[in-house]
């Protein structure tokens, strides 16, 4: 299994690029920390350790070690003199690091934070993932902390009792502790804390977090939903073949957080540790979601999840026959809702959509890009759409009346044209444009077929029929068409023909997907009563579409 190390503890992942200076946080009466003439008095947190985290009863104030990169990815400024000046004590001038100089009204923050510079110059500051202090697992076994009639570890700090709400807070943060040490890590050791520790031990934490760490569950009905079910798995007795704490975690935090709370990291969670081993559907789904929620809170980790989307979903595989398929359809999409992303997803888009730098490879990137431009309002900074586009239309497009007369005779041998219902003038010396079914326009060339219910019998002829350049409509509807329309993408029926309007293919015996990513005029498409299974076309085009899956018949314009 894929494992990143990060410094998250499980707490919620803040889903927003900036937060607010005047969000508030509710004060839980746990924690004790005062200001005094700009200098902070820490509480005494037990196993503090300044350089690896930061005591949740003041709210990481004591926090002194050099975490610089924010939940959201991004680096910390330096600290200004003058916030150096205003709060002295408060390790500011050690560098850009995480700190929480003050955490009374004028920053109220609950955990450690640092100010960063986005793109479009704004300064805004944003919380960082510092761990929180827990107790080690020989504190945990010394019977002293396991409550007394003066003072009890709450959240890994011995504060008054009478604070405590009644819980037995020192078990809370113990079961954290134990549960990371029973699954082959150590508490002190922040940083090296593996990901499936942290997935097994989720709940555990859940508990201790809700109620004493940074997310006080009061407001929160998926928090104090998870938090239950966890309490309630937690005490459930499960046979020793199975992983209790996993099970727990998974079900009652981490896939609630992902399908209800659409936490980012949690939607990564349970595709390396929820999902079974050989689900690939499970790990799909999952990384996908990943994906797209990064990319619409507009995260650093954005790319990063969405690159083990494209693994889940499509394999390892990155080469050119593969054009077309799985990652067209999972990066055409995020081109569609997210144009301008850090990664350029339009362009990404362009090379899984569209191949290589074939003439149809290049009409398909310009079609895609171009819209992206002139409708999505797609920055495309290396003028990349202008590049395709001239590379496209310096092929030569002009039809050929010897090329179109050989590619009907190829249509007709491949389709059995000796065996039609009506072949008249087929195969004659009588010019083509006279034959049965055709249709010819300007200068004699091909712009329509029509052999509807022709018994026109094998493969759909996708080679022939892509070298008539001026063709605007086919029509090989009620016929004996078979075999799978996602074959052979580099002999996509819908290559060449940049006039096409209108296809009807319906009542034939065709299956999979039907790939119209070579075909930027077409208004009308009718599949139905096929197996066709999808149909793979941009968002960019207005097409009436017919078709046919598990005998259920769909319209859609799109």
């Amino acid at each position: 299994m894929i494992k990143i190390m990060t410094h998250l503890l499980f707490a919620t992942l803040l889903v927003s690029n900036t937060m607010s200076s005047s969000q508030q946080n509710v004060d839980r009466g746990k924690r004790r920390r005062r200001t005094q003439n700009n200098t902070t008095i820490l509480s005494t947190c037990i196993e503090s350790n300044p350089q690896k985290c930061g005591c949740a009863s003041n709210y990481q104030m004591d926090y002194r070690g050099t975490i610089n990169i924010t939940k959201n990815g991004h680096n910390c400024d330096p600290w200004s003199n003058d916030m150096i000046s205003v709060y002295p004590n408060a390790g500011l001038e050690d560098g850009s690091y995480c700190r929480n100089p003050d955490s009374g009204s004028t920053f109220d923050t609950d955990r450690a934070w640092c100010y960063v510079t986005l793109d479009d110059g704004q300064q805004v500051y944003e919380l960082c993932d510092v761990p929180y202090c827990f107790p080690s697992i020989d504190t945990c076994r010394n019977s002293q902390f396991n409550g007394s009639d003066n003072d009890e570890l709450v959240g890994s700090d011995i504060v008054p009792s009478t604070d405590s709400g009644g819980d037995d807070c020192a078990s809370c943060a113990c079961d954290y502790t134990t549960c990371i040490h029973n699954s082959g890590d150590n508490i002190s050791t922040y940083d090296q804390i593996t990901d499936e520790s942290k997935a097994r031990c989720t709940c555990a934490y859940e508990i201790w977090d809700c109620t004493y760490g940074s997310n006080d569950c009061l407001f929160d009905p998926i928090r104090r939903g998870a938090v239950d079910r966890c309490k309630f798995f937690m005490e459930a007795t499960f046979d020793d073949s199975v992983d209790g704490e996993m099970i727990a975690s998974c079900e009652s935090s981490i896939k609630p957080n992902c399908d209800d709370a659409n936490v980012v990291h949690a939607c990564d969670m349970v595709s390396q540790f929820c999902c079974e081993e050989n689900n690939i559907g499970c790990r799909c789904e999952y990384e996908k979601k990943a994906c797209l929620l990064a990319l619409e809170n507009n995260l650093v980790v954005a790319d990063e999840y969405c690159g083990k989307a494209q693994v889940s979903c499509c394999g390892e595989s990155n080469e050119l026959d593969d054009y077309g398929e799985c990652a067209c359809d999972l990066l055409e999409p995020i081109c569609n809702d997210h144009p301008n992303n850090k990664q350029d997803y339009c362009l990404k888009a362009a090379d899984a959509c569209c191949g290589g730098g074939s003439k149809g490879g290049d009409n398909c990137k310009c079609d895609l890009l171009s819209f992206a431009v002139n409708v999505l309002g797609y920055k495309d900074r290396n003028d990349n759409a202008e590049i395709f586009c001239g590379r496209a239309y310096s092929y030569s497009y002009e039809p050929n009346h010897q090329v179109e007369e050989q590619a009907l005779r190829d249509l007709y041998f491949k389709t059995g044209g000796n065996y039609w219902t009506n072949n008249e003038d087929w195969m004659t010396d009588i010019n083509h444009c006279k034959w049965y079914g055709i249709t010819c326009g300007e200068n004699n060339h091909v712009i329509e077929i029509n052999l509807r219910n022709n018994n026109v019998t094998g493969l759909v002829p996708t080679e022939s029929l892509s070298n008539l350049y001026r063709l605007e409509r086919v029509d090989l509807g009620q016929n004996n068409l078979k075999g799978r329309m996602d074959d052979d993408a580099d002999e996509s029926v819908f290559f060449n023909l940049r006039n096409l309007k209108h296809v009807d293919l319906s009542h034939n015996s065709l299956s999979g997907e039907v790939d119209l990513l070579f075909a930027p005029a077409l208004q009308h498409v009718n599949f139905s009563h096929n197996n066709i299974t999808s149909v793979n076309t941009f968002k960019v085009r207005y097409v009436d579409m017919i078709f046919c899956y598990e005998s259920i018949c769909k319209y859609t314009h799109i």
